[in-house]
């Protein structure tokens, strides 16, 4: 509650947290506290399948989802990783400025 309290709405929070139910569970523990026009952001190795439950389980909550796989190891530690987004272009629009300066 106190970390979702501590962003600007709209939010868009980043989970990064072990592919599967961890990422359900965390979402369902941060659902209560988030508002119309938030996004959750899975940055996980996810299950391209699950990306795709999670996106249709949150399109009529007012909530947005994007899916996010991040790869680049070391060099991409220190040069920028790629950073591959699947969501809607609304969505993107929204958190691309910053995604653009992480890669």
């Amino acid at each position: 509650e106190e970390f979702v309290a501590a962003i600007r709405p709209p939010r868009p929070i980043i989970i990064m947290i072990k592919a599967g139910e961890p990422v359900d569970q965390q979402m369902e523990i941060l659902k209560p506290y988030l508002a119309k026009g938030d996004i959750m952001i899975d940055a996980g190795n996810a299950n391209f399948r699950d990306t795709m439950r999670r996106f249709d389980a949150l399109k009529d909550s007012g909530l947005t989802f994007i899916g996010m796989g991040v790869s680049g190891g070391e060099e991409g530690a220190r040069h920028g990783p790629s950073i591959m987004v699947g969501g809607t272009e609304d969505s993107y629009r929204r958190v691309e400025t910053v995604l653009t300066s992480i890669a």
